[in-house]
Formats: structure tokens, sequence, C-alpha cells
């Protein structure tokens, strides 16, 4: 967060036509801030106290910056990322953002800093700009009422880490359907089951079925290393999801579904 003495610059660098949003705690403080720049449709120096992570504060504000972009006439809204910064580069994959290849780099309080241009399009049904891999924005038909039902029901931060990965699991593959099973777990599927979601008090799992034969070279795996069915990966309220390995183990699985599943390609080995 910027100190107080930086302020004054700050929303004279973002006066109108730009615009400045702040997000406030109940006394006043200042948790998170993002400035708009219609011009360029960019969604600038978005900002959240890390004291205020996983509590929805960074989606409030990406959500009030799309509507000022939008009351401005973009039709897209982009912004840059550190792109070691797995956390935000997972919150912005849930929100709709996607690479678009370009790379910048920058410099932040004296620090170099290599930023990625991340792009989502900001008109229903429209899709985003075409990027270096796959990705979709979930559709309403892609949705299972009874999964956002799940989600709703848990706390904010449970419900920021299943809505990242349900949005992961999709953009996967365009085809990727939900269910419940097991009477209330959220499953996605895909000729053949790629993940569910099973909320404990504090964290939330997320069990792969892959058969423990696909690739984990990120270590992203948490438990069930000696299973034969699902392996397990537990995420604790403020962890960052490792967006770009775990989509990479959904297409994976994915792909081993359509193949004839885990099991058969086991009895190929």
């Amino acid at each position: 967060m910027f100190p107080d003495e930086a302020w004054p610059e700050l929303i004279a660098d973002h006066a109108p036509p730009r615009s400045l949003l702040v997000a406030t705690e109940g006394a006043g403080r200042v948790i998170g801030y993002c400035a708009v720049h219609p011009e360029d449709g960019e969604l600038y120096l978005l900002f959240v106290d890390p004291a205020w992570g996983g509590r929805g504060v960074r989606r409030a504000l990406l959500a009030a910056g799309h509507d000022a972009l939008r009351a401005a006439g973009c039709v897209e809204a982009s912004l840059y990322t550190e792109q070691r910064n797995e956390r935000a580069l997972g919150v912005y994959a849930a929100a709709g953002y996607r690479r678009d290849g370009t790379v910048r780099e920058s410099d932040f309080r004296g620090v170099p800093i290599r930023e990625v241009r991340l792009v989502t399009s900001l008109v229903a049904g429209r899709p985003t700009s075409p990027t270096k891999g796959p990705g979709m924005t979930l559709s309403p038909a892609s949705r299972d009422p009874r999964v956002d039902a799940f989600v709703a029901a848990l706390p904010e931060w449970q419900q920021d880490i299943c809505r990242e990965v349900r949005e992961l699991v999709h953009a996967a593959d365009q085809e990727v359907e939900e269910t419940i099973k097991r009477t209330t777990q959220p499953y996605f599927v895909l000729e053949g089951n790629i993940c569910a979601l099973l909320a404990a008090r504090d964290h939330v799992n997320v069990f792969l079925y892959d058969g423990g034969i696909v690739a984990d070279p990120e270590g992203i795996i948490t438990g069930g290393h000696d299973n034969k069915t699902a392996r397990m990966i537990s995420i604790h309220r403020g962890e960052a999801i490792n967006a770009e390995a775990l989509k990479a183990m959904f297409e994976q699985i994915i792909a081993n579904n359509r193949a004839g599943g885990w099991r058969r390609l086991k009895r190929q080995r």
C-alpha cells in the first residue's frame, strides 16, 4: 500500500477521465484500491492489504473496475501482473483473464520486475482475445446450480478457493461438466472424473482422479501419494494456488480420460 504522503500524487495521476477506486473497512481505513484507465481499457495498480486477502476485496475491486470501463464504452479489460505472482494469476484466471502473450520489464519502487499482460472481455457472451494457450470463460450453461449452492454456503475464503479451482478446470476444456456425487460433493467430469471438491474446517481439498499417473513437476500434490485412484491438494486460507500447474494437470487428466481412462493406461504400461 502507498504511504499517506503519496496519496495526493496518486489521486492526481488518476484524475478524470481516469478513476481511482478505493475499498475501505468499517472505520474508513483503506484496504485496497485500483485505478482505471479507460483510454487504454486498463486496470492499473490493483492492490489489496495482505491482511484482507481471501475476503473478496480483490474480486470487488475487479467488478467495480469492470463496471467503470464498461461505462466508458470499453469492451475489453487488460492488466499487468508480476509473472511469478501465482496467487494473483490464479485470481485473475478465475475472473476470466487470459494471457495475450505480451511481456514487459517494469520497475516497482526501485525493484525491476517482469510483468505479463492479461485480458478479458467485458461483453457478455463474447470470448476473450486469443491467447497463447487454451482458455475460456465459464458460461452459465456450464454451471450446475447445486455446485453454486455448495460454494455459496462456504466461508468467503473457501468460496474464493473453490471458484478459482472451478474456473481452472473449465478453462482446461470447454466440454467439462459439473455434477454432485456422494450427496453434496461437487465433481467435475469429462469422459470420467477429473476432480472433486471437499471443504474442511481450515482448508479445501481438491481430489485429482488421475490414478496417480499424471506428472507433478511443480510438486503441488499434498496427499494421497500412494492412493491408486485419486491424489489430493490441500489449500489453506491465504495460500496461493499454482494455477498453471493445476490447469496442466487437469488437461492431462482429461487427455487420459479421452484415451480410455487411467485404469486402461496403467494396463498398457
